[in-house]
């Protein structure tokens, strides 16, 4: 007599092939997911860069180049704004130091540096000086890096009291 097998075990053909459409659906989502998450971070990481580097800037201008003679340092009477993307003043030390704007560079010149680039890819500098008494410089910066196919930005404000 002969035995039947009644259950067999195994998957059939188009259980097989619902189950790798599934999978390769679910693989599909991920690896998007994971490109996604890479972008996001590679553009995070850049405006973070960017936002440092004007900051860096900013305080550069604003305390010095080597944390000594800034514009916070200018005598007031001397600071001058002879374009909006140059400032130039005279320190507490009687030397004449100047911030400036030049091939997208913002560059600085002193006593014992001429041509001195603080920062790189500049998009934009601009200085306002505040008549008598309120003697404030106001200050803006901006900063442009392509990552990628985006371009990135960042713009900085800020005022300085200066000394009388």
């Amino acid at each position: 007599m002969k035995k039947i097998r009644r259950f067999l075990t195994g998957f059939t053909l188009p259980e097989i092939l619902i189950g790798m459409t599934i999978m390769l659906i679910v693989m599909g989502a991920a690896l998007t997911i994971y490109n996604m998450s890479q972008v996001s971070w590679t553009e995070g990481n850049a405006q973070t860069g960017l936002q440092r580097d004007a900051s860096i800037a900013m305080a550069k201008m604003m305390r010095g180049i080597n944390g000594n003679y800034g514009i916070m340092d200018a005598k007031a009477n001397t600071v001058n704004v002879p374009n909006v993307t140059t400032v130039v003043f005279t320190g507490v030390d009687n030397a004449s130091r100047s911030f400036y704007l030049s091939n997208k560079m913002l560059k600085y010149d002193g006593p014992t540096k001429s041509g001195y680039v603080i920062a790189k890819n500049v998009s934009g500098l601009e200085f306002s000086k505040e008549p008598y008494p309120s003697n404030r410089l106001n200050m803006g910066l901006g900063m442009q890096q392509m990552v990628k196919s985006r371009l990135m930005s960042v713009t900085l404000y800020t005022a300085a009291k200066v000394r009388n």
